[in-house]
């Protein structure tokens, strides 16, 4: 084994973003020397052994943890060409912001999250679906596409709902206090009862 591979060995990658990126040591902070474009730190000479992890072996088996999925940047997964941003624990996701020109699914099913309201406007559709207690708490923003949201969680939806712009738009609030705020529809005549649907009179232009 080369000495290179010696010192490679006796190292392990710490939990990276962006900011670990570099094109030499002199942009790493101590302890961290800079391998292949990113920061390393060097492990006790009683971690390295027959099987420490090769530094470089990880950092190609791990995509940084800030990296854009291929339907954008902030998604959990992609199913197919749509972003999935998954909001399943307690207060998470406290204000997802859809990725431009793609389907968008926000599924805010921790209780209280998705706290500070959704913002799809710049996707090319949009399906929220509020099943967490007291969640999607602010503004639920709808862009030109299609748009789907359902209240379903205790108290959820409490902030406006937005699909004014929508080519076609359909809420349905079925959680005990849900959707106390305003709801804009595209159209007066897409309302019904204080809800908006996509199959009234001129009301699925999508």
């Amino acid at each position: 084994m080369t000495t290179l591979s010696l010192f490679l060995a006796a190292c392990t990658v710490d939990a990276r973003s962006g900011d670990y990126r570099c094109e030499g040591s002199e942009q790493c902070e101590a302890p961290r020397s800079c391998i292949r474009g990113w920061c390393v730190v060097a492990a006790e000479p009683s971690d390295a052994g027959p099987g420490a992890v090769d530094a470089m072996a990880a950092v190609d088996a791990t995509p940084p943890v800030d990296a854009a999925l291929p339907c954008g940047q902030g998604c959990t997964r992609c199913q197919g060409q749509t972003c999935v941003i998954e909001c399943d624990l307690a207060g998470s996701c406290p204000a997802p912001v859809c990725p431009p020109d793609v389907p968008c699914d926000v599924r805010c099913s921790g209780d209280q999250s998705c706290s500070g309201g959704v913002d799809c406007s710049a996707a090319s559709s949009c399906d929220v679906l509020c099943d967490g207690d007291q969640s999607c708490a602010g503004e639920i923003l709808c862009g030109p596409g299609l748009c789907q949201v359902d209240c379903d969680g205790d108290l959820s939806c409490i902030g406006d709902i937005d699909c004014s712009g929508s080519c076609g738009c359909d809420t349905n609030c079925d959680g005990v206090g849900s959707c106390i705020g305003d709801i804009s529809c595209p159209f007066a005549s897409c309302e019904n009862g204080g809800e908006c649907t996509r199959f009234g009179l001129g009301c699925n232009r999508c």
